[in-house]
């Protein structure tokens, strides 16, 4: 589910880019691509986003991750959901709100991850979740000053997307009730 909700995510994505050639991914927000025609594909982009974080948190809780960690990508997952409810153009504030709420959560969870889930002391896993949390956060930086805007939105995004991905593969190979056949 984390990798497939995080792949959906992307193909909306991108789908929207191509089909909104005004649209400049350098300068504008990918949450912008709601105010096109196509805009409400923006919806089930984001429900993808929360089923990848969502499908995460339930996949943790077999290796006995912490109720710290799990509550942190359920409330992620309800932000990221609510966000494509509340879209750009028709509740702006409140939609920037939760999609900044979620990407705190979520550098939180990357950086949280390899301590709170039992069965994965993985020397490397540590060094490859801080990487990318600190991808998120250096995105965020230069995109305050170094970096378009948009650039450094999708330079984020896809740290966390990469996250998911990664994480759901390695808890995937691991889950004891996949390794039986």
């Amino acid at each position: 589910m984390a990798i497939a909700g995080a792949l959906s995510f992307s193909s909306i994505v991108v789908a929207l880019h191509l089909l909104q050639p005004d649209y400049d991914a350098r300068y504008q927000l990918m949450s912008e691509l709601a105010l096109g025609r196509h805009g409400w594909a923006m919806l089930p982009a984001f429900f993808s986003f929360a089923l990848s974080v969502m499908g995460l948190q339930v996949a943790v809780r077999r290796f006995r991750a912490s109720g710290v960690l799990q509550a942190v990508l359920l409330s992620a997952a309800v932000a990221l959901t609510g966000a494509g409810i509340f879209r750009l153009g028709q509740a702006t504030e409140l939609h920037v709100g939760l999609v900044a709420f979620a990407f705190i959560l979520l550098v939180l969870a990357i950086y949280l991850f390899p301590s709170q889930v039992g069965g994965l002391a993985w020397r490397p896993l540590r060094a490859v979740c801080w990487m990318l949390a600190a991808s998120v956060a250096i995105s965020v930086a230069l995109g305050q000053s170094l970096l378009p805007m948009g650039i450094a939105q999708r330079l984020a995004t896809t740290a966390v997307l990469v996250w998911l991905c990664l994480m759901g593969w390695i808890l995937m190979r691991r889950s004891p009730s996949l390794n039986r056949s």
